[in-house]
């Protein structure tokens, strides 16, 4: 705009023609009648004197596009038209704000220094730091450092003395104790402990105890044989720990952590040699008989036969869908396989203590990938009067000897609604055998006395695959993903979980504190490892198969079902491990889990750590000791030697074959 400006107005100012044509010039001007003269105003345009622009007449030049203002007497000019109108190659800088120094000047020397200095440090750093991960890319890895050892000669410690011994950089004291030492540490009442652990859940012998000699609280190096308490103190901050490593006194939050180790023969103790299976973190041996029974074996205590059907009762329903291997169902099919091969199985029915059944009830898949056992009641019909017909065994019995695996939502009852399974009941044919199912609820219909709940069928390779790092920090503090309303078979959304599910919704769908969606994320598994708790409230049953992922991923399980019995309940310690919210207090459940204190939130999550509970909730292939598959066995073992009363007289009947609805009695 300037520019233009300028233009117009230079346009309007007489503009002399080149030198070589001055006198055209001039006729240009003034005409004919007009001669030289040195004053402009004889020469000027009229236009030129009635503006008042009288000011000495400029050429053009290259460096002067139009008359300077001052020339032209408008001074008040705007400095910026001023700049437009007369530019120069002369430039001059403002230095009222800042100031220019030549190159070198000594006032900036110091800022040069420091610039230079930086890059150095910054140069040195990276150095440093492709060294360090030359040399530490030579170190031991983790697993290595897992199975890393150290021999121990016990034969020189007298009692109640503790030596100290380096394993892995660390200290680790090993007491030899004392009869009084041994009762003054079981003396002592858990409720009082700020981390409660039995001193029977911290050795394996007695007499001897082993512990990582590093504090819990600021990492320094206990004393032993100091202390309030006769074990262990730490004078840089004055915690006391007991005779058996136990904190007591003390800002120290944990307890003394207790390495993996193992006596030998001939008085001899090895540190270590066996790797955690989560590396970091401290794990706890489930104490009492639960610890007891999940280290049973059942090699030896029980005989089972497999009866040999066709295979149109498993292979070949099999063969016709295969998802059947991956639904929370498929406990029935592994189970079959397992047996065929197992220690414990017979080929001699009559040593066998136990009959299995091999009937794939819920391999009857919907499109979807839903299985409904509406033709569950007729296949296990026609399979009982099969063996009963073909094997003199079912028959003296009625099945009182036979398990059979029913993994339904509601187990015999065949249904996945319940108030359709309890109107169905649990089939007739079932009620004198032995069930082994993953439904279980107290005073149900669908619950008969004696049946052994297992969890449900999560894929172990899956979930393996899905491990991350076991030092990740847990920052989701409740998790959830899965449906809240069964639209297509609950429209209202009143009966499907009872309402629970419906609840946690309504009231905590936009709590910060609950990470919850009916989404499922490719992160699933992952997400589990980074979350405290995670809701595992019932369905249509009330089992979840949350449950295992709970235990497996070391996320506290927070069940929400009334009554349920849940699996293994002999050999898992789930009071221990898990959280329980009545379903009438689902409003209240931030409340609740908030209120836990921190260090029964940390006991729990040692708990969980524990190898061996893991494994008993998994189906893996092949098998393993202490695995879902043993856990069973030791159900049935423990149910030996049978009653004499269970059998029967010949000829003597007590099922009634014909009970139950109308639509069961039609054939397979």
């Amino acid at each position: 705009m300037l520019r233009v400006s300028g233009r117009r107005l230079s346009s309007l100012i007489w503009r002399p023609a080149p030198a070589a044509s001055f006198a055209s010039s001039q006729n240009l001007i003034g005409g004919a009648n007009h001669t030289t003269n040195d004053d402009t105003k004889s020469i000027a345009p009229r236009f030129v004197r009635e503006l008042g622009l009288l000011g000495p007449i400029r050429g053009f030049a290259s460096e002067s596009l139009a008359p300077r203002h001052e020339d032209l007497g408008l001074t008040d000019l705007p400095a910026t038209v001023a700049a437009v109108k007369n530019p120069t190659s002369k430039i001059v800088y403002d230095e009222y704000n800042h100031e220019r120094h030549p190159p070198g000047d000594p006032s900036k020397r110091a800022f040069a220094y420091f610039v230079l200095t930086g890059g150095r440090f910054v140069y040195a750093s990276l150095l440093r730091l492709l060294v360090l991960k030359f040399v530490l890319s030579m170190s031991a890895s983790k697993d290595v450092l897992a199975l890393a050892s150290l021999e121990v000669d016990l034969s020189s410690i007298e009692p109640g003395s503790t030596v100290t011994v380096k394993w892995r950089g660390k200290p680790v004291f090993i007491r030899r104790r004392t009869e009084e030492d041994i009762k003054l540490a079981n003396s002592v009442d858990l409720s009082t402990l700020r981390d409660p652990q039995e001193d029977s859940a911290r050795v394996k012998n007695p007499e001897w105890l082993v512990v990582v000699g590093v504090c819990t609280h600021l990492g320094c190096i206990p004393l032993p044989n100091a202390g309030d308490f006769g074990g262990w103190f730490c004078p840089c901050h004055g915690s006391h720990y007991d005779i058996s490593g136990r904190i007591r006194k003390g800002p120290a939050p944990f307890n003394l952590e207790v390495p993996t180790y193992t006596f030998l023969e001939e008085n001899k103790l090895m540190v270590g040699g066996a790797q955690e299976l989560e590396q970091g973190h401290q794990t706890e041996r489930i104490s009492g008989s639960a610890g007891d029974v999940l280290e049973d074996d059942p090699v030896g205590r029980l005989k089972v036969f497999v009866y040999e059907l066709p295979s149109k009762y498993n292979k070949k329903i099999l063969q016709k869908d295969p998802r059947c291997l991956t639904h929370m169902f498929a406990a029935e099919i592994f189970m079959h396989r397992f047996l065929l091969s197992s220690p414990v199985r017979t080929l001699n029915p009559e040593e066998a203590d136990w009959f299995y059944t091999p009937v794939y009830t819920t391999c009857d898949l919907t499109p979807n990938g839903l299985p409904l056992p509406f033709k569950s009641p007729r296949m296990m019909r026609s399979a009982i009067q099969l063996i009963s017909s073909n094997w003199p065994y079912w028959n003296r019995t009625e099945g009182a000897d036979h398990f059979f695996v029913v993994p339904h939502d509601f187990g015999a009852c065949f249904h996945y609604q319940e108030e359709k399974a309890i109107e169905r009941g649990i089939l007739h044919m079932l009620k004198r055998a032995t069930l082994v199912q993953t439904f279980g609820q107290r005073n149900h219909v669908c619950l008969k006395e004696g049946s052994i709940t297992i969890p449900p069928y999560a894929p172990p390779q899956k979930m393996q695959a899905h491990l991350i790092t076991p030092d990740t920090p847990r920052s989701i503090f409740v998790y959830f993903r899965g449906l809240f309303y069964d639209v297509g078979n609950d429209p209202e959304g009143g009966y499907y979980a009872r309402g629970a599910r419906a609840s946690v919704w309504e009231n905590f769908k936009d709590n910060p504190l609950f990470d919850i969606s009916t989404e499922h994320p490719t992160t699933y598994y992952e997400d589990m490892q980074r979350a405290v708790f995670c809701l595992c409230p019932l369905g249509w049953a009330p089992w979840s198969p949350r449950l295992v992922e709970g235990v497996i991923f070391g996320c506290i399980p927070v069940i929400i079902a009334d009554d349920i019995v849940l699996p293994f309940a002999d050999a898992i310690p789930w009071e221990d491990i898990g959280v329980f919210v009545a379903e009438k207090d689902v409003p209240n459940l931030d409340t609740i889990l908030t209120s836990i204190a921190p260090e029964v939130i940390l006991r729990k999550q040692r708990l969980l750590a524990n190898p061996s509970m893991k494994q008993a909730m998994l189906f893996p292939q092949p098998a393993q000791a202490g695995d879902a598959f043993h856990q069973i066995l030791n159900g049935l073992a423990r149910k030996l030697p049978h009653d004499r009363s269970i059998y029967l007289k010949p000829g003597t009947k007590v099922l009634n074959w014909t009970a139950g609805p109308v639509g069961d009695l039609k054939p397979w």
